[in-house]
């Protein structure tokens, strides 16, 4: 592992560290000032941690998922060396609309960030749906998992129901079937419309930010 600023995150990875903190400076407070009820935040992916540490400084319990193994490992390097913090539940598996199993892809080996897992009966990361967890409280769903993000809302119908939290979605045309650009996919706002009653409220860098409809 290296160390970058405060944190540790795999060796070669020379992209995701400038700019996951730079991306917290853009919007971490921004979205965090907009959910006004601060129990419950699932966040994922996790990456080496920078998300979840700052979001542990406003909500109470921070359920974050992170599925590659080398970003999983820095991220408990990054937990282990703050002790005080109790509020973050770290998963090493990925989300899904079900549960199964998901191979690790590369795209850039200079930029563990991009990495992707793609569904394989024969992969080694555990896929979950978010509602087996049975979660209550969640105020904000925060998803940033290159292109699995409808799938893993596929998987948190009860959950968004029951709970009503702000949403937000990297959209940057990744998504399967959604089309779109970095400028984002329109398909994606009408899904969200469609399936939850969600509307876009705001898109601060690559990421859309949904709330119920009123």
């Amino acid at each position: 592992m290296q160390k970058y600023r405060d944190l540790y995150f795999p060796d070669g990875d020379e992209a995701t560290p400038p700019a996951v903190y730079n991306e917290w400076t853009q919007k971490g407070q921004v979205i965090c000032d907009l959910v006004k009820t601060k129990n419950t935040v699932v966040q994922a992916g996790g990456n080496a941690g920078l998300f979840p540490i700052k979001l542990s400084e406003y909500f109470q319990r921070v359920i974050t998922f992170e599925p590659i193994p080398e970003t999983y490992q820095a991220f408990q390097q990054n937990l282990a060396d703050r002790p005080h913090i109790k509020s973050i539940e770290l998963h090493r598996m990925g989300l899904g609309s079900a549960k199964g199993t998901a191979d690790k892809v590369v795209i850039d080996s200079k930029n563990h960030g991009a990495n992707q897992i793609h569904m394989s009966n024969t992969g080694s990361i555990p896929v979950v749906p978010l509602d087996s967890l049975e979660l209550r409280n969640v105020n904000l769903i925060w998803f940033d998992i290159e292109g699995s993000e409808v799938e893993a809302l596929k998987g948190a119908v009860n959950t968004i129901n029951l709970c009503k939290p702000i949403i937000v979605l990297e959209n940057k045309g990744l998504i399967p079937g959604f089309g779109g650009s970095l400028g984002g996919a329109p398909k994606v706002v009408e899904w969200m419309k469609e399936t939850f009653n969600y509307v876009k409220i705001d898109r601060l860098m690559r990421d859309d930010i949904f709330a119920p409809q009123q």
